[in-house]
């Protein structure tokens, strides 16, 4: 594609350099060739001859540089340049352009430009004006059929042009030469240059434009300098529909003269969801923040996180914000967009348990797109894939989109089961599906309304099947555990940690025990330790595992002393308006804990017990 400039008799501020130089054009191996006539004085501007010669010229300036077969070019053109165009281009039908801007017009207001669309000759037109533009007035003075169409605007434009865009007006309050402006020319002259001339294979149904726009939805009023951005997000698919869960970290700079108290932050996408079910948390420094909710739309929500005691001017500081978006990917193709305006590296990581089609980032500049790589990608120890770009914003893209076409196959991780030695019909395996209705039953019975739910369930063995294990006779589930990987993180309520899905990473040192329990009708049989050897040993073979976590009861804390576990401190606001003591207790996972083989307690058969056993016993 080619774009031709023509400049105006002063050649102002050599504004067509600074157009041929933005980096654009070369990403989308767009050549702006400039048309130079050189200098030409009013004298010489009021001589038909001297305009005449420069007429020939550009004709001569076209055949030169546009071949026969080639598409037409697109043009821009000021003042004595549009009349340029308009003479050559009234003389001659063969000459063909694309897309055409006007500004600081001197050609006739009252001009047919339908007879021109008809032949073939102009795809589209836009006029940029400057009601403050004196200097148009005087061409119709001093050169026949022409007129100030730079600055009051062509007239009496066929409305199908208006309607089907092909004859846009832009109305400034700009004067001769004051579209020059870097930015304007960005944002109200680029785009219109390239659409339609530049092709993408994206599916509309999936790259809507209106994703597009919610980038920019999310720019931000903070007055804060952001180094660096890292994006790490993972979608998790039920049916048709995936949860997705974000963990965004920033390293940010107070630019304000003064102390900044708040930042503002702003989701989009297409959920649902109250922002109260979004579990939206924050972290300053890697200590909890306050969070305020501004407003909230159905597919916008803005939150206002408090930095602590206040980020003095030209302190840094991190930012991490972690949110869940319920059912807002989507299997048959989607896309994830980010902000990335003014940061200078931007790092994405999206982690999927299926392998995608046509995984891909799109870069984003004055809403259109400027091109597109193919994703990397990761298979991470889970047998779940990240797709990932580390990116230098050296060119300051306004923001980048991830896009995907589908689902190619699903990547189911290694299902465990392991038989129990001496014990015919004994096993633990990972939980299926089928079996969180019968676990949702135990653990109703265990913890009454504060049990976790049956779709709570069902994502937290989506999150990690592998550490999700079930322990059965035949098809009866005897007793289960659940449980997560993260980075060693400290903390003293579970409301800190409940999202456990925002905090899972497969790459953490860490596992923490979500839950044990057993059936109430087979307690006191060593079922309990099972699970835990069972767990320790299967997560400690493939994940970089050292240390196993968990908060316990009051009066299971010597059961899991006896399983290798010690008090770490005592969490008094763990739990709310319960009649028991919460203990932090860990184990330290050494190479030698490794492997060992699972055995149940010698002694009684079957116990059955009649009634409800306390909530101490496992």
């Amino acid at each position: 594609m080619k774009i031709i400039t023509i400049h105006g008799i002063r050649r102002e501020k050599r504004w067509y350099n600074d157009l041929k130089n933005l980096h654009i054009w070369s990403q989308q191996k767009i050549e702006v060739i400039p048309f130079e006539y050189g200098y030409f004085s009013l004298f010489q501007f009021l001589l038909p001859w001297k305009r005449k010669s420069v007429y020939n010229k550009f004709l001569e300036f076209y055949k030169k540089n546009v071949e026969q077969n080639e598409p037409a070019p697109s043009l821009v053109c000021h003042s004595f340049g549009t009349l340029i165009f308009f003479n050559c281009l009234n003389k001659h039908s063969s000459l063909k352009f694309d897309n055409v801007i006007l500004c600081g017009s001197i050609v006739d207001p009252h001009l047919d430009w339908d007879s021109y669309f008809k032949n073939g000759q102009i795809k589209r037109v836009k006029n940029d004006y400057g009601i403050d533009d004196w200097v148009v007035n005087l061409s119709s003075f001093v050169i026949k059929n022409c007129g100030a169409s730079g600055k009051n605007g062509f007239e009496n434009i066929p409305q199908s042009l208006i309607k089907d865009k092909k004859f846009i007006q832009e109305r400034n309050y700009f004067n001769h030469s004051d579209y020059f402006y870097t930015p304007h020319m960005e944002k109200n002259w680029v785009k219109f240059l390239l659409e339609g001339s530049v092709k993408f294979n994206f599916r509309k149904d999936i790259l809507r434009d209106d994703i597009i726009e919610r980038i920019y939805e999310n720019e931000k009023e903070n007055d804060v300098e952001v180094s660096k951005i890292v994006f790490k997000s993972r979608v998790d698919f039920f049916k048709t529909t995936g949860n997705y869960y974000g963990s965004y970290t920033m390293d940010c700079i107070n630019k304000q003269s003064s102390i900044l108290n708040w930042y503002r932050i702003t989701t989009t996408a297409d959920s649902i969801e109250d922002a109260k079910e979004m579990g939206f948390s924050a972290f300053v420094n890697n200590q909890k923040a306050q969070i305020e909710l501004e407003d909230e739309k159905i597919w916008k929500k803005n939150f206002k996180i408090g930095l602590l005691d206040g980020i003095q001017p030209e302190e840094t500081f991190n930012l991490n914000y972690r949110f869940t978006l319920r059912n807002t990917m989507n299997k048959r193709g989607d896309t994830d967009h980010y902000l990335t305006k003014n940061i200078k590296y931007v790092d994405i990581y999206i982690n999927f348990k299926e392998t995608l089609t046509a995984p891909t980032f799109i870069f984003i500049k004055n809403q259109i797109i400027i091109h597109s790589i193919k994703a990397q990608k990761k298979n991470e120890k889970d047998n779940s894939i990240t797709y990932w770009l580390n990116h230098y914003n050296e060119q300051n893209f306004d923001g980048i989109i991830f896009y995907y076409e589908g689902i190619v196959v699903e990547n189911h991780p290694p299902k465990v089961k392991i038989p129990i030695q001496n014990m015919k019909d004994y096993f633990i395996e990972s939980c299926s599906e089928q079996d969180i209705k019968h676990i949702y039953a135990i653990e109703s019975k265990i913890e009454f309304e504060n049990g976790a739910s049956e779709a709570t369930l069902l994502e937290r063995r989506k999150m990690f099947n592998q550490g999700f294990l079930v322990l059965k006779k035949g098809n009866k589930i005897l007793g289960y555990i659940e449980t997560t990987i993260w980075k060693y993180r400290d903390f003293e309520s579970f409301d800190e940690i409940k999202n456990f899905p925002v905090f899972h990473n497969s790459e953490g040192d860490t596992l923490y025990v979500i839950f044990l329990a057993i059936d109430e009708y087979e307690r006191l049989k060593g079922y309990g330790s099972a699970l835990l050897k069972a767990v320790e040993n299967t997560i400690s073979q493939h994940y970089n595992i050292n240390k196993i976590v968990l908060v316990a009861k009051d009066g299971l804390v010597k059961f899991y002393k006896n399983n290798g576990y010690k008090e770490v401190k005592e969490l008094p606001h763990f739990l709310k308006n319960r009649n028991y003591k919460s203990v932090l207790m860990e184990k330290n996972i050494s190479n030698n804990s490794k492997n060992k083989k699972i055995k149940f307690r010698e002694g009684s058969q079957k116990r059955i017990i009649e009634k409800i056993v306390e909530h101490n016993k496992i």
